[in-house]
């Protein structure tokens, strides 16, 4: 059994296994988690290699605009199914953190399972470097 750790929006920071990283990551646009890049859903997750946590992967949705002022003010779209278009996958390096879009939450499944069974993190190379060290 391999374990790593994960953080959610909900800030503790555990340590899991497999399926309970794939129940997080396939939850991601359930709208209890989140509706907006403000107050979203995310799922971060990194392996402890001697104290250290440099390496990271982390997943969030690109949610919708913000809508009108009347359909908030009114709550006309209460209710209705979240509309997430991808998903950001980010990656950290220990050196750089760099981005990179998928259109469905199986796809970053597969994604963080194969991180999660190598402990290697992705090739880089058609990732977006975000700017951030």
């Amino acid at each position: 059994m391999i374990w790593c750790k994960i953080r959610t929006e909900c800030g503790n920071e555990r340590a899991v296994i497999w399926e309970e990283i794939e129940e997080e990551l396939l939850s991601l646009d359930d709208p209890e988690r989140g509706t907006s890049n403000r107050e979203g859903a995310f799922v971060t997750m990194w392996f402890e290699e001697n104290g250290t946590d440099e390496e990271f992967m982390q997943c969030m949705p690109d949610y919708p605009k913000p809508e009108g002022f009347f359909k908030r003010l009114f709550g006309l779209s209460k209710g209705l199914p979240m509309n997430i278009s991808s998903y950001t996958v980010e990656i950290g390096t220990g050196e750089k953190i760099y981005t990179s879009q998928v259109d469905t939450k199986e796809q970053v499944a597969q994604i963080f399972h194969r991180y999660y069974l190598s402990r290697r993190l992705p090739d880089i190379a058609g990732w977006e470097d975000s700017g951030i060290i």
